[in-house]
């Protein structure tokens, strides 16, 4: 049995800049929570990101897992960091700023056991400046047609800050598949 927790796993790639800052938030907002907690982090750098991370983390005593993975993916580190994690519970966050750890304890409060918990970053919950109207608009498309074809209500398809069923995401992390 999987101890109770959250695992929070994050793919990294070359994020020296904005590391400490990151994990820094992490660490203030997991430290509160009501339960034990962990941040995993996927790392593929050519610089230091990793050992920021874990110096960074130290430092409020947060509990860090470093996995430095041997080639690029999001994909990859995402299952890789899945694999490695040691609670219930996991959050998937990007390791770039473009989330805010901030909104984690609304993705708990908002959590059903065997549902997914997603982020937007389209009105009127939310918007991301760094998005063009094309890349709006694509997102709109793809978001319509997976919501008419598993009958969602998802506001952010290409988002990558969620609180997925924990089960299910072990599952399809562990499936061994030659084309996953």
């Amino acid at each position: 049995m999987v101890p109770k927790g959250l695992s929070l796993v994050m793919a990294t790639r070359n994020e020296a800049e904005s590391i400490r800052k990151i994990v820094s938030t992490l660490a203030q907002v997991l430290l509160r929570l009501p339960f034990k907690a962990e941040l995993v982090i996927a790392d593929y750098s050519e610089d230091n990101t990793i050992d920021l991370a874990v110096s960074t983390a130290n430092k409020y005593g947060l509990r860090l897992v470093p996995l430095e993975i041997g080639q690029p993916g999001r994909g990859l580190a995402i299952r890789t960091g899945v694999r490695h994690t040691g609670f219930d519970l996991i959050c998937l966050i990007d390791g770039d700023g473009n989330h805010d750890p901030r909104y984690i304890p609304k993705f708990l409060e908002a959590y059903k056991p065997g549902c997914i918990v997603s982020a937007t970053r389209f009105p009127p919950l939310g918007w991301s400046e760094e998005h063009t109207f094309l890349h709006y608009f694509g997102n709109r498309i793809a978001t319509t047609a997976f919501n008419l074809l598993f009958q969602g209500n998802v506001s952010d398809i290409t988002n990558g800050f969620y609180y997925p069923a924990a089960t299910f995401t072990r599952h399809l992390c562990f499936s061994p598949s030659p084309d996953f």
